[in-house]
């Protein structure tokens, strides 16, 4: 059973996707963030408290209980294209496998309703997944990439909205990019060359709860549960089109 250790104040955000074949999922049409749920709104009128305030958040980390981080391989197995500008949306399908010796659980559902817990009215808690992407070339520069691509929900208490990977397993997700840095520096168009292209997978852990009419969250970040391999793949930025010529004068 995974470990939960807690670390200093943060707050992050999380949201959804689903598929039709239990390993391939498409997260390419699916809101990228995630306001409070519908699942989590309704509950605040059935509390009984005439108004609910903040009480805060706080932000841990989940370990392997035995000290052994389970190995991940996260992969691009199919570009729309190797060829593109800067700015330009890129849909493409990535693999994420489990090459370790454990089986690991992940998030597999597309519907934010799974997050609700129908025993307990005024605790939530699930776990969401996705992945981000970032460029790196020769000359060491870093970019993490704009990610368009929706969130994962699962839940304990809801069949089927998680999937376990056993050793060598792997699931398929179709997702969306935008070629383009997520926090500049300076703001500007990534500049024309070869580029190599990388997916991480990203999952937390989330609680939500009300306890003497206000709400308490709680986020665990899997950074430390998972050992990732990442092996890139080679782009091709091209540089931004020429401007069309100059009309000769009559």
């Amino acid at each position: 059973m995974p470990v939960r250790r807690f670390l200093p104040f943060l707050i992050l955000a999380a949201c959804v996707s689903a598929g039709q074949d239990p390993r391939f999922i498409d997260l390419t049409h699916l809101p990228v963030t995630m306001n409070p749920s519908e699942a989590i709104q309704k509950k605040i009128p059935l509390t009984g408290c005439a108004e609910i305030t903040d009480g805060g958040t706080a932000d841990g980390v989940i370990q392997p209980e035995d000290g052994d981080p389970r190995d991940i391989l996260v992969e691009f197995v199919k570009l729309k294209s190797a060829e593109v500008r800067a700015g330009d949306e890129l849909e493409a399908k990535v693999r994420l496998q489990n090459t370790g010796k454990h089986p690991i659980r992940i998030p597999w559902s597309t519907d934010p309703a799974v997050i609700d817990n129908p025993y307990d009215q005024e605790r939530l808690e699930w776990e969401t997944a996705t992945f981000q992407f970032a460029l790196a070339n020769e000359d060491d520069d870093e970019v993490g990439l704009k990610s368009m691509t929706g969130w994962l929900y699962g839940s304990k208490q809801r069949e089927g909205s998680e999937i376990t990977l056993q050793p060598r397993d792997s699931v398929t997700a179709t997702v969306s990019l935008k070629l383009e840095d997520k926090a500049p520096v300076e703001p500007g168009p990534l500049k024309a060359g070869t580029w190599q292209l990388s997916a991480e997978w990203l999952q937390i852990g989330r609680t939500w709860q009300i306890r003497d009419c206000r709400t308490w969250n709680r986020n665990f970040l899997y950074n430390e549960f998972y050992r990732e391999k990442t092996p890139p793949v080679a782009i091709q930025i091209l540089p931004p089109p020429a401007p069309p010529a100059a009309k000769p004068a009559d």
